[in-house]
């Protein structure tokens, strides 16, 4: 019994210092985690637009995406075909769309970056609504800050550091997600369309997904993401201004 109660009180001792070290390392974690992320949100807002003409000119494809319907459906003649509005971009040849993660890539496109040693990261690309109520029964409107918030919270948007930067000449937001349990920095741009009176007016959100722990291993692989995130915002400033085109209302579901 002694000897049970001695272990016992030892054991004891021992775990509250374990505790209080296990504390103190999860406070220095915790420290180092934040210095990394701020320092890395600060190195994604330093970083240019690729600066290669012959990329985006010559080696590059033109994609569509579609806006935002904000819950109006434009129906013509007999309502079988329809009016919506989209944005043309370009993404280098070297994109290519993860038909793993893409149901429809007018909607919502996922695009595979691969890059040496097995590096691999992802783009992604939809818009979200910015009028809240039924426009039909006329209770819809613009949404306001706080509403434009919550839009961004139900679909998953909430970031660790966050912050605007220029891309070309328009200010977007910027933000960072790092997730270690899941292995992931997600950075995301998105864009609040200004209010002009069209129900096409869309949030454009573009995701850069990459694996956190290669982007720590080695200076390279932090290149390459910086890299990868220098092409998104190339991509980004490709976007064309609304148009409208006709399709068959049957066919196309609308993602909001």
């Amino acid at each position: 019994m002694l000897v049970s109660l001695i272990i016992c009180v030892s054991l004891y001792g021992c775990t509250k210092k374990v505790e209080r070290e296990n504390t103190s390392r999860s406070t220095q974690k915790q420290a180092v985690n934040k210095k990394f992320q701020k320092q890395l949100l600060e190195d994604i807002k330093q970083v240019s637009p690729e600066q290669d003409p012959g990329l985006w000119e010559e080696h590059s494809k033109e994609e569509t995406l579609l806006t935002s319907s904000n819950g109006v459906s434009k129906l013509l003649g007999d309502g079988t075909n329809k009016i919506v509005g989209y944005k043309t971009y370009k993404v280098p040849d070297t994109w290519m769309i993860d038909d793993s993660h893409t149901k429809d890539k007018e909607q919502d496109a996922v695009w595979k970056l691969s890059g040496k040693k097995g590096w691999r990261s992802y783009v992604e690309c939809y818009m979200l609504p910015t009028y809240v109520g039924d426009i039909a029964d006329l209770t819809g409107r613009r949404a306001d800050k706080t509403e434009i918030a919550d839009i961004l919270e139900k679909d998953g948007l909430k970031f660790s550091e966050k912050d605007m930067v220029t891309i070309g000449e328009t200010k977007w937001h910027v933000g960072l997600n790092v997730s270690s349990s899941n292995n992931i920095v997600r950075v995301t741009f998105y864009y609040v369309e200004p209010d002009k009176g069209s129900f096409n007016e869309s949030i454009q959100v573009v995701h850069l997904l990459a694996p956190l722990n290669k982007l720590k291993a080695n200076k390279e692989n932090r290149e390459q993401f910086l890299k990868d995130i220098s092409q998104t915002k190339t991509m980004i400033t490709t976007f064309s201004e609304t148009k409208e085109k006709e399709v068959p209302a049957f066919t196309d579901s609308d993602r909001n």
